[in-house]
């Protein structure tokens, strides 16, 4: 008996010893978690820059066929009344394009550090992700001051910075429960399957330290809890959220727009017949001039480039033009339609809190 007890005792410790062993490579294994994390950072931080060039000079070569290749093939002079006309409702249409893309790309989407400057000290002295933009939220901060003072006793007086943020987490969290959760308990919605957390609530990031607020989510490739983040996206070398995500759809409407724009103007001289839209010279007008044949063939490129383009991101707009007109953002889909089939099976219609 004592030995079967003994013997027990031993796989216990074993299988104790083995959690904890896995625990030990998960931290720091050669594949754990942290290196897979750094490795994943290091190669954003690599392909980033190289897809923002890459944006650029498809940008840049359609301009270049434009004023060359096009204008070789139209047989326009600089000073036909037609041709400036299209030209200059094209430099308004990059206009528009390279505005929003490098607004997209240099504005920062703002992080929880911007809503908490006096938890982060160090955070005020780095201006290399904050924005000026941002001090107009950074209201929240006195609101904090003023609702932990509102409930002014000995108790409170006593509580240090970081416990009167949980406090007021706790008290918001109450308060969004009731509003827009018809009073559910937070812990029977965290048991719904598929479920990880509530991105409605305020929590506490332990990676960042600080409070994430409602719709929030911490990028682990940036490293921050960007507010009302909707995707990290390399396109733009950041993430995108509160404020540059205006600025990424309308990046994407101008781009399908300028894109539609070359293809109506250049397709006529790609030398190819689509349906009712025929070409105004064939692929064999201009066998026996060198300079024609190359023009028309690099137009046929460009026509190509804007018509996947079209294609890929209007894709991409439909679907945001569809979260924002619900008033969700890609990381909420998910949620948000496991919260409306779970208020749906009770009677309830649900609304996500950011599309009332």
């Amino acid at each position: 008996f004592l030995l079967q007890n003994k013997w027990r005792a031993q796989c216990v410790n074993t299988m104790l010893n083995r959690g904890t062993n896995r625990k030990k490579l998960r931290k720091t294994g050669l594949f754990g978690e942290k290196h897979l994390k750094k490795a994943v950072t290091i190669v954003f931080n690599i392909i980033q820059p190289v897809m923002v060039l890459a944006a650029l000079s498809v940008i840049s070569f359609v301009v270049y066929l434009w004023f060359t290749h096009l204008l070789i093939l139209s047989k326009a002079k600089l000073n036909d009344i037609d041709w400036v006309i299209k030209t200059l409702l094209g430099i308004w249409l990059l206009f528009n394009v390279a505005f929003n893309y490098l607004s997209a790309v240099f504005v920062y989407a703002g992080d929880s550090y911007d809503l908490f400057p006096a938890q982060h000290p160090a955070h005020q002295h780095n201006n290399n992700t904050h924005t000026n933009g941002m001090l107009q939220i950074q209201v929240l901060t006195p609101l904090i001051q003023a609702n932990a003072s509102s409930s002014s006793s000995n108790a409170s007086e006593c509580m240090t910075d970081d416990e009167k943020l949980r406090q007021f987490i706790r008290i918001k969290n109450e308060q969004i429960m009731k509003d827009y959760f018809f009073g559910e308990n937070m812990g029977t919605l965290q048991q719904i399957r598929g479920m990880r957390n509530n991105p409605y609530l305020w929590r506490f990031c332990e990676d960042c330290n600080a409070p994430k607020p409602p719709r929030a989510h911490h990028c682990s490739i940036c490293h921050r809890c960007i507010l009302n983040m909707d995707h990290h996206c390399p396109w733009v070398a950041g993430c995108v959220g509160l404020c540059n995500y205006r600025y990424f759809v309308l990046f994407m409407f101008w781009v399908c727009v300028g894109a539609l724009f070359f293809i109506a103007n250049a397709f006529p001289y790609a030398g190819l017949n689509f349906y009712v839209i025929k070409s105004a010279y064939s692929r064999h007008s201009f066998r026996g001039d060198p300079v024609l044949r190359t023009s028309q063939s690099r137009i046929l490129l460009g026509c190509i480039f804007c018509l996947a383009v079209t294609f890929a991101v209007g894709c991409l707009l439909v679907f945001h033009l569809f979260l924002v007109l619900k008033g969700n953002s890609t990381i909420e889909l998910f949620s948000t339609s496991k919260f409306t089939a779970y208020f749906k099976k009770k009677g309830v219609t649900w609304k996500a809190p950011s599309n009332h």
